[in-house]
């Protein structure tokens, strides 16, 4: 039944809103005429989207509101000390995105893009991605950036103690009506929610961790170094080179000779002067007790300079570091302590060596301590192992509040250890105070927390046990941190089908959240509802399904704040799909490397403005980006299109699997993706052929994996053989990195990004009456002078049109006559047409002004005043109109 209109006056005159607000809204009220149920949830959405645009007392709402005005064409990017989870080939790893890009650029050089320094990745790095189901995938990277910022950062934290601080643009996502999709920052308000990762699916793993990275060869002794030396009939030739080993070659040979107290066995670690029979391996294997070792070590570990100590009191912890150096065969020491609190137990590992690989891995001192590396990337035997190692010694249960928690000085290691729980999809909330960092773990992942990881001290299993039970009892019940976000109408509408009381999701739609758990009830509830009644909801089951087991949560933003700049550059990287990665705390953030294109095409990028007017009438060899716009023969065809552009652009090893370079055996891997085989229209041979062809040596195959041996088994021609092996152009034209498949009416159009204008024209398939350069001296080298001619009109007028301008196409015209005349392509200046004038002050006039009259005058050149600009200067009349009467008429007196 409708509402009176005296119930809508009433209702709208007790809101807490602006008189002008009220009126709009009670004019459209009276105009709908709404039901009672419809008055509540109209009123209530008016009131919640009023509050979400009220700002804050002294927000600089100014700035934001200029920095939004420039968003189209600026960099959506992150400070340098924001930390990514990537994967380079060796698993996950977390690093500083200010540090990565400026590696990767400073490795593969960079172009410069509308004030960006972009770099075209030629290597494969793959971040985790959000796609646009909720799922984590591993995407790859196609470039990344740097650029300056001038302005404020913005910093969001959220209920569950994450935080991310970058450019106040589209950095970030949301979820409306059922889509994922990017948000400026500055629309960002408390209440809001945004995904944090609460799964991450593995990669690669890495089961063998490779000590030689961390310890250096030439700082410790590798016993198959010395094997390698005292296999050479001259060792001391092959030193540096074939071997690496920490001591001069007059001193090797004492080992060589075995003239030592202490042998130097093969597979093993040394220190440089050693004294003990420890068997430290130089491939440690990734297994549950060393990770357990590490995990105690970062909860109970310290170190000196030669010994590593664990402090505990619990004889199974104790048991397991001494079973631990057992293995290695190293000596330990063990003493009791009262450090002012309570008895305690230490055991003093000697081993200088582990000392300094805990260090270098862990950090020293618990402010510094961190999750090493390898442990992301590390299998879950071993990940479970660290954190029950950690948890024993840094962690407790509370019954009372129902929960999970540690504690330590390391903000780093708490982001650490809060990640690995994320492999296991074990959500954690964190707590930040200025003396310590608290990780908590609700107690609905209790039994998840036993399964994968659990407690060695059976007082603390006692504990979980008793969580895990309060779980059962009470059907892993409501938490305000895992909730669902986003989902529109959906509710609503599954309800109005099967006819169940939309109060039950009123509430939540409203809200635009619910708990996780709660959307399993209202989809098991569904479910018995549409097989009672007939009634095909599939679709929508399935809906339900994937918001349930996706892998973010959607978390609350409890704070926003704007920061400055640390540093001179903010950084971003490009990923491929909904273009979004993860940051080391687990949120998703949104990328869109904003670069202008070139007539509207995406990913092709071109100079224009001002300086693309100066290349064209400066006429330069190499103009800054050059492109192609190639028109085909048969352009209708989508499949001939794609075949063409696989013939035009520049195909290497890189772009066709993933290379690995084996430093220990002198060897170069690469696995070729059989799909790239295929989209390329290339086979194994062709690949071999054209290698073998260039590298001038043979190349075995092991399936789809190619192995490589350098000429001379050394690390110097391994890493140049490395070089050149990406040099190789397995297909296309080398000046064509990148192709882009465009459709314009009923055809297909490539554009390239780079020239080889009489290359292409040979590719079959290519209409070569139509097909054109973007650079002039190429049209002229290639189609001569017209073309040239018509080609600098083109540019010009595209480049003006570009900007807004509305330039009379005769002037352009003249400008390009000027400049092929004479049959070739000359520039406007100095060393074109400007140069070529007779006159001295005209030449001055334009460029170098002080080297054109110091000339003159050395050469003793004259100026005759015939033209416009020198008779200008001089101060007298030009010799054009009545300055051109030389007629002399005496008036009759």
């Amino acid at each position: 039944m409708s509402v009176t209109a005296e119930t809508i006056r009433e209702r709208v005159a007790t809101l807490s809103l602006p008189p002008k607000i009220k009126g709009i809204l009670q004019e459209e009220l009276l105009e709908a005429v709404p039901d009672e149920e419809q008055l509540d949830e109209i009123i209530t959405r008016v009131i919640d989207g009023y509050e979400r645009a009220r700002t804050e007392p002294c927000d600089p709402v100014g700035v934001v509101a200029a920095q939004s005005i420039g968003e189209p064409g600026t960099q959506m990017s992150l400070p340098k000390d924001e930390k990514v989870l990537v994967d380079m080939g060796n698993g996950m790893e977390v690093t500083r995105i200010g540090s990565l890009v400026d590696r990767l650029i400073q490795r593969f050089g960079s172009s410069e893009t509308n004030g960006s320094e972009v770099c075209q990745l030629l290597e494969p790095i793959y971040v985790p991605s959000l796609n646009g189901s909720g799922r984590i995938e591993w995407k790859r990277v196609l470039e990344c950036s740097r650029h300056k910022n001038p302005g404020k950062l913005l910093e969001v934290c959220t209920r569950s103690g994450r935080k991310i601080t970058a450019t106040p643009y589209h950095s970030y996502v949301v979820r409306e009506n059922m889509v994922i999709k990017p948000i400026a920052g500055s629309k960002l308000r408390h209440g809001d929610r945004i995904p944090v990762v609460r799964h991450i699916p593995t990669t690669a793993t890495t089961t063998t961790l490779d000590l030689s990275e961390y310890l250096l060869k030439d700082k410790y002794w590798y016993g198959s170094e010395l094997a390698k030396a005292a296999a050479l009939d001259d060792y001391a030739q092959g030193y540096g080179d074939l071997y690496t080993v920490p001591v001069s070659h007059e001193q090797l040979g004492n080992h060589i000779m075995g003239n030592v107290s202490f042998e130097l066995e093969e597979g093993f670690v040394y220190p440089v002067q050693n004294h003990g029979r420890a068997h430290i391996p130089e491939y440690v294997e990734l297994d549950e007790l060393f990770g357990w070792f590490i995990g105690a070590y970062l909860a109970e570990g310290s170190t000196a300079p030669y010994y590593t100590t664990i402090s505990n009191t619990d004889e199974n912890y104790l048991e397991l570091v001494r079973e631990f150096a057992g293995r290695w065969d190293l000596s330990f020491n063990e003493y009791d302590n009262f450090r002012g609190f309570a008895p305690g137990h230490d055991i003093r590992i000697n081993s200088s060596l582990l000392q300094q690989f805990m260090v270098t891995v862990c950090g020293k001192g618990s402010h510094n301590k961190r999750v090493p590396d390898f442990a992301y990337s590390a299998p879950e035997g071993f990940i479970g192992s660290m954190l029950r190692g950690y948890f024993d010694g840094d962690g407790n249960v509370s019954i009372d509040r129902k929960m999970i928690r540690a504690s330590s000085s390391s903000n780093e290691l708490i982001d650490g250890v809060a990640l690995l729980l994320s492999r296991f999809g074990i959500s954690s909330t964190k707590h930040h105070s200025s003396r310590e960092h608290t990780l908590s773990i609700s107690f609905r992942y209790a039994p998840l927390f036993k399964e994968k990881i659990g407690f060695g001290s059976s007082k603390k299993m006692e504990a979980l046990d008793s969580l895990c039970s309060m779980a059962e009892e009470q059907g892993k019940p409501y938490n305000s941190i895992d909730m669902v976000a986003g989902f529109g109408t959906l509710l609503e509408d599954i309800a109005a089908k099967l006819g169940i009381p939309k109060r039950i999701v009123h509430s939540a739609t409203v809200r635009q959240h619910i708990g996780r758990r709660a959307l399993q009830r209202f989809r098991e509830r569904c479910a018995v509802v549409a097989d009672e009644k007939g009634i095909d909801i599939s679709e929508e089951m399935k809906q339900l399904y994937a918001l349930i087991n996706e892998d973010v949560i959607w978390d609350e933003i409890v704070s926003i704040r704007y920061v400055d700049t640390p540093g001179e550059y903010v950084y971003d990287l490009s990923v491929d799909g909904l273009e979004t990665f993860v940051t080391s705390e687990g949120v998703v953030t949104h990328n869109t490397m904003r670069t202008f294109h070139y007539a509207g095409v995406a990913e092709i990028n071109v100079t224009l403005g001002l300086p693309r007017l100066i290349e064209i009438l400066d006429a330069r060899k190499n103009p800054s980006t050059p492109v192609m716009t190639v028109y085909l023969t048969d352009g209708t065809s989508k499949r001939n299109a794609q075949d063409v552009a696989w013939s035009i652009q520049k195909t290497t090893i890189a772009e066709m699997g993933e290379i690995r370079t084996d430093r220990a055996n002198l060897i170069i891997s690469v696995e070729i993706d059989e799909h790239a085989l295929y989209e390329r229209k290339l086979t194994l041979p062709d690949i071999t052929e054209k290698l073998e062809a260039k590298l001038k040596i043979p190349i075995d195959t092991e399936g789809y994996t190619l192995i490589i041996h350098p000429k001379e088994r050394s690390l110097g021609s391994l890493v140049q053989l490395s070089r050149n092996l990406k040099k190789v152009v397995l297909k296309g034209i080398e000046e064509i990195p990148r192709v882009v498949i465009q459709k314009e009416g009923p055809e297909y159009v490539l554009y390239t990004e780079g020239t080889a204008l009489k290359k292409v024209l040979d590719v079959e398939g290519v209409d070569p009456t139509r097909t054109i350069s973007n650079h002039p001296g190429e049209m002229h080298e290639v189609f001569g002078v017209e073309a040239a001619r018509n080609s600098i009109i083109n540019e010009i007028m595209s480049t003006l049109r570009e900007q807004g301008l509305n330039v009379n196409i005769k002037h352009i015209m003249l400008a390009s006559d000027m400049m092929t005349c004479d049959g070739e392509v000359k520039q406007i200046g100095r060393h074109g047409l400007s140069g070529e004038k007779a006159s001295i002050l005209a030449r001055a006039a334009f460029e170098v002004t002080v080297s054109h009259l110091i000339d003159a005058g050395m050469r003793g050149e004259v100026d005759e005043l015939c033209g416009v600009t020198e008779n200008v200067i001089v101060g007298q009349p030009i010799h054009l109109g009545t300055g051109d009467v030389h007629l002399v008429v005496k008036p009759q007196v």
